[in-house]
């Protein structure tokens, strides 16, 4: 069984893998702080665009370069993995 410091990077490694194959930097294209500070207080993840779900994720990755651990602290806190529950929802739909 992998450590959650292990699966946190292991979603980073999916994200790039299947959202942006060639480091294009496709993400984050929005104010995604403010998205995520507006969808934390109101817990509206449902409401969330597949483009809006995809900024904050990586905007997190990339916040995470300045604000070390952040990535890790939003997967410890469950944040990451309401994000990646409607990335599949919207991905099945």
């Amino acid at each position: 069984m992998s450590s959650p410091l292990s699966q946190a990077q292991d979603v980073k490694d999916y994200l790039f893998a299947t959202y942006d194959p060639n480091d294009d930097l496709i993400y984050p294209n929005m104010d995604w702080d403010d998205l995520l500070a507006e969808t934390l207080e109101t817990n509206a993840y449902d409401l969330l665009s597949k483009d809006k779900v995809l900024s904050v994720l990586f905007g997190l990755i990339n916040r995470n370069r300045i604000v070390e651990g952040l990535w890790w602290s939003f997967f410890e806190r469950g944040v990451t993995q309401k994000l990646l529950e409607r990335l599949q929802a919207l991905n099945t739909a």
